[in-house]
């Protein structure tokens, strides 16, 4: 997913650096919590405290002001999310990217590459993009709301404010 913020890069690429304002945006994301001391960077460890559960992330891509990649920690599927910002002229252009590879989660390790696995794996697929490709997009566009304006109403009811 892509869209132009307009707003300077560096700005965008901070807002997006700290894990606190992702509850500002997200409205499934109540809070983050850093589970690494020191500077936040690659090899931070965060936790994601969600409605109805949590999950636990690592950087693995830190490269300020242009990229940021995160990680889920196993023992759930390998899935990882990022954020690459470009200088547009005076504003910025942001690019999210999400993935999730389920070839090597639980039972679908043991079944070997082929057509019936592709099968299988093809109705997660199809469940995972219905559900989450349009909340991601929504958000994202919240983020961008919030971003320029300094406050959104997310899906949840709630009202936030840029700090």
């Amino acid at each position: 997913m892509e869209q132009v913020i307009e707003l300077p890069p560096n700005h965008v690429f901070n807002f997006l650096a700290q894990p606190s304002n992702l509850a500002l945006w997200n409205y499934y994301i109540m809070s983050a919590v850093i589970h690494t001391p020191g500077n936040f960077g690659q090899g931070t460890v965060l936790e994601l405290i969600r409605k109805k559960d949590r999950l636990t992330y690592k950087v693995i891509e830190y490269a300020p002001p242009y990229r940021l990649a995160v990680q889920l920690q196993p023992p759930l599927p390998k899935q990882q999310f990022s954020f690459e910002v470009t200088a547009a002229q005076q504003f910025t252009h942001l690019t999210y990217t999400w993935q999730i590879e389920l070839e090597d989660y639980s039972v679908f390790k043991y079944i070997p590459n082929g057509l019936i696995k592709n099968l299988l794996l093809a109705i997660p697929r199809s469940v995972i993009l219905r559900f989450v490709k349009p909340a991601t997009q929504e958000n994202f566009g919240k983020l961008k709301t919030l971003l320029q304006t300094g406050k959104v109403t997310l899906q949840d009811g709630r009202e936030t404010k840029l700090p």
